[in-house]
């Protein structure tokens, strides 16, 4: 059973598994009957959660809950076990309800609460119990977990607004932090309120890989381009040949940042990835904010000659005309367009 909530390799984890079975009394046949007559093998109950099968642990499960330990404080980890292998929330929904009442403000319920909420059980069974264990623990560096699930299954931006916040500003520099400050983002959270984290983050991490990511959400939520004006460059001056950089090159060009700032990362990712599909992201958005058509032309003539048949180079030719792009367009790329015309003519005739 993995008893905590970041990604463990597999020995420690079962290992972990192994000490929290022996925890909540799980070694030993109570849990399990013998597969047979005579004594055959059968496994135990922590065995059955370290296989991290919900089709071999269900019946047992029940059969424990069953048992009178459902509601010991250490039972949170056999829930967690159930719920982060793919089990039904559903089958331990009550169980869950009584543990609650007895432990939801302990330390350790954090691990609860993130496998119920990733799991998709539902979020007003825990709602308070988790606004009573942030009045505890909300500052420690496990309460982003638990903001974070709360989030990402659909929870209300508002319910903990408060607690984000605190937290954000408490742990502004710690690497990890990103994940809060992205989903919060993505969640339509309020950007004025976590734009001075989000630079202190940006300031300490701006190469790290996922600070793309950290930009990227900041304007597609529709954040100035200008607080992460200076980060940006230096960001793509590191990781800018990544096929990833296309996220945040796309999304500063849509929201109106200074193309010209950007010329020569882009022209640099288009040297390496003019070829692919998602190319047209860039090329369309360089060309929609207005920048000089010749930045791109190499490119876009490497994207027709790749895709010029396909219904999205259609939307790029006519972004292309509108730039008034000079026309070095591949003989292919004009004729095609033509011919696409006189297609649809039929078609419609």
């Amino acid at each position: 059973m993995c008893a905590t909530a970041t990604i463990e390799p597999t020995g420690a984890g079962r290992a972990r598994k192994a000490r929290a079975g022996g925890a909540v009394g799980l070694t030993g046949s109570d849990g399990v009957r013998k597969a047979g007559a005579g004594g055959a093998y059968a496994p135990t109950f922590g065995e059955l959660l370290a296989s991290e099968d919900p089709e071999l642990l269900r019946e047992p499960l029940r059969r424990w809950m069953a048992s009178g330990r459902a509601g010991r404080e250490s039972a949170a980890f056999v829930y967690e076990s159930w719920l982060r292998c793919g089990g039904e929330p559903e089958l331990i929904r009550e169980s869950v309800r009584c543990w609650l009442t007895l432990h939801a403000d302990r330390e350790t319920a954090q691990l609860l609460y993130k496998a119920w909420l990733t799991a998709g059980g539902d979020r007003p069974l825990v709602r308070a119990a988790i606004e009573r264990w942030l009045d505890l623990h909300g500052l420690s560096l496990a309460a982003r977990f638990v903001l974070v699930a709360w989030l990402s299954s659909g929870g209300a931006v508002e319910t903990f607004h408060s607690q984000v916040l605190t937290w954000l500003h408490a742990h502004r520099e710690d690497p990890d932090a990103q994940y809060l400050l992205r989903v919060w983002l993505e969640r339509g959270g309020e950007r004025g309120v976590v734009a001075r984290p989000l630079t202190c983050w940006l300031g300490h991490h701006a190469g790290r890989e996922e600070a793309g990511l950290v930009c990227s959400e900041w304007l597609r939520a529709g954040g100035a381009p200008a607080v992460i004006e200076t980060v940006l460059p230096r960001w793509l001056a590191v990781h800018g040949r990544q096929a990833d950089a296309s996220f945040p090159l796309a999304a500063w060009l849509r929201r109106g940042g200074e193309h010209a700032l950007l010329a020569v990362p882009v022209r640099r990712w288009l040297d390496f990835h003019a070829g692919t599909p998602s190319a047209r992201f860039v090329l369309r958005a360089w060309l929609s904010c207005g920048g000089d058509p010749a930045v791109i032309r190499d490119g876009l003539e490497r994207w027709l000659r790749a895709h010029g048949h396909t219904r999205a180079a259609s939307h790029l030719r006519r972004e292309a005309a509108r730039a008034t792009l000079p026309q070095r367009l591949p003989a292919g790329a004009t004729h095609s367009l033509e011919k696409s015309r006189v297609v649809r003519a039929a078609r419609m005739s």
